[in-house]
Order: structure tokens, then sequence, then C-alpha cells
């Protein structure tokens, strides 16, 4: 008789399949410690781009990882969501963009905007990482073992 995996189980294998989300993951939970101690009331929400490339920051490429993040400091929550990376949203003129190719085509104030545009959001602030930046911020909290 075969047992049916628990929730835990599917949630360590789907973040060991999807390595680059359970990173994501970390450093929002190190950013929203960092929030915490110089924030330390009222919500903010912040906005993650993953972005596709390996080197500079300012190389162009698509998010292909778009998470919404809001520390909530009077109640110590965090509300976390990310976005379909082939989800379409409205654009400007009424038109539909896929919302992983707006920060490429644009910038990151464009993207935030149709974000608060299409959901009704106030976001704060973002920022970016990429597969490079990702590999710099894991050596810099000590590393992890790769087989």
């Amino acid at each position: 008789m075969q047992q049916n995996p628990s929730a835990v189980t599917k949630a360590k294998a789907f973040l060991k399949t999807h390595k680059i989300i359970a990173v994501l993951l970390a450093l929002a939970l190190v950013f929203a410690v960092l929030l915490t101690v110089f924030h330390p009331r009222g919500t903010k929400t912040f906005l993650i781009m993953g972005m596709d490339n390996y080197g500079s920051l300012d190389d162009i490429g698509r998010n292909d990882v778009t998470m919404l993040v809001q520390i909530d400091f009077t109640r110590s929550k965090i509300n976390a969501v990310t976005f379909a990376r082939d989800m379409f949203i409205e654009n400007e003129r009424g038109g539909l963009n896929k919302i992983n190719t707006i920060v490429r085509a644009n910038d990151e104030a464009t993207l935030v905007k149709r974000l608060e545009d299409n959901f009704g959001l106030k976001i704060d602030g973002w920022f970016r990482v990429n597969f490079t930046s990702v590999i710099e911020l894991v050596d810099a909290i000590g590393g992890a073992e790769v087989e």
C-alpha cells in the first residue's frame, strides 16, 4: 500500500526542484528581517524581480520570477505572492502585455505602475536579482553545498 506524501514532503520536493524559488524565498526572509530593523512600524510592499541572466544587474533580461512581498510590521506578518511569468496584464492603452517582458521593453517603474493599476496595489519599492547576484548573496550568508 502506497502512502500519500505529506504537504511538507511535497513542499520540500517542490523547493528542491525549483531552487531559484527557494533561494528567492530565503532572500525575501533575509530582506524582511533587515527591513524590520530599519522600519519597525506600518506595512511595506516590495516587488522582487528574478531576472533570467548572469552578469550585471544592469543587463537587460526578462523577469522570470515576479514576487510581491508585503511586510506588516505592526502585526509581525509577511505575505508573498508570485505572479505567473506568462500572465498577461493590461497596459496604459488598454492592450495586454506579458508580465515578464515589461521590464525588458520599458523599465521597472513601468512594471510597478502596471501592477499597481491592474491589482489596486501600492508598491513601496523594488529590487532585482539574477543568477549572479543570487550566487553572491548565498555566498555572503555562508554558501550552500551543491551535489
